[in-house]
């Protein structure tokens, strides 16, 4: 073997030796990953058949347009979807746009609903624990959601036309900020 060629030989000898054993990694990670990814979306799927809305966020978490802990804004109104008030790419703004309408649909027909939040984080913690609040929420709460609201425009106390505050507190509901008279 030629003095010259030995340098370039070890050289590249080397070099294998670091990149192989690198790329195997990399392939391991990325299968662990897309372990996790099956799991949130098996998740997301038996959340949406029990009416929870949040079953979007695990889609989100699945997609990596959140993170795990990392706060972020959310929006959905008349089935449009964002995140930190931004736009997705195009093939993933319309699946989740279809997704959200397609909820809607399903669970408040005729309704025009919506949901905007202040900064919140979701985790994998919570996501992956079947008896956390997060995975609890039920088709039921968001119904009686939809008949609440149905009963308000009947009552006259919000307007069809106009956009409505509701808050619920410990202390009864409020409709833009004012009190409703207690029931009992």
């Amino acid at each position: 073997m030629s003095p010259k060629l030995f340098p370039l030989l070890s050289v590249c000898f080397f070099s294998l030796l670091i990149v192989v054993p690198f790329s195997f990694s990399c392939q391991a990670y990325n299968q662990e990953e897309s372990e996790i990814q099956q799991k949130l979306r098996v998740i997301s799927r038996e959340m949406y058949e029990h009416g929870n809305f949040d079953f979007i966020l695990v889609e989100a978490l699945a997609d990596s347009v959140i993170f795990d802990g990392v706060p972020f804004l959310f929006a959905c109104r008349t089935g449009h979807v964002t995140f930190d008030d931004s736009e997705m790419p195009a093939l993933l703004q319309k699946k989740y746009d279809v997704t959200a309408k397609d909820f809607f649909a399903r669970y408040a027909p005729n309704m025009a609903f919506g949901k905007t939040t202040g900064y919140i984080d979701v985790t994998l913690k919570e996501v992956l624990d079947p008896n956390s609040k997060f995975r609890l929420k039920r088709a039921s709460n968001f119904v009686y959601d939809a008949i609440i609201v149905r009963e308000m425009i009947a009552d006259r106390l919000v307007d069809r036309a106009k956009k409505a505050l509701i808050t619920y507190t410990v202390d009864g509901v409020a409709i833009n900020g004012k009190n409703l008279p207690p029931i009992f």
